[in-house]
């Protein structure tokens, strides 16, 4: 796709290179998914901020207990 818009061109060796810096994706959502380590979870999910609006923790429902307890923590670092 980014080929086909003309964002990149193939070059040598399977490297690419840039041709023009475009934002095309005008909103993202980010979802971790951890079986059981919300921490983990939490602070992946935190890191996912710097690229997208909003970003979540999926866990399994014989996990989120833990999670649920610490849900201030997932307040605090908005996610």
């Amino acid at each position: 796709m980014l080929i086909n818009e003309k964002m990149i061109s193939p070059q040598l060796m399977e490297t690419y290179s840039f041709d023009k810096y475009e934002m095309f994706i005008s909103e993202s959502i980010a979802i971790e998914v951890k079986l059981k380590n919300w921490q983990r979870a939490l602070h992946q999910a935190h890191r996912y901020k710097w690229f997208a609006n909003e970003s979540y923790v999926l866990l399994p429902e014989s996990n989120i207990v833990p999670a649920n307890n610490n849900i201030e923590l997932f307040k605090r670092f908005n996610v």
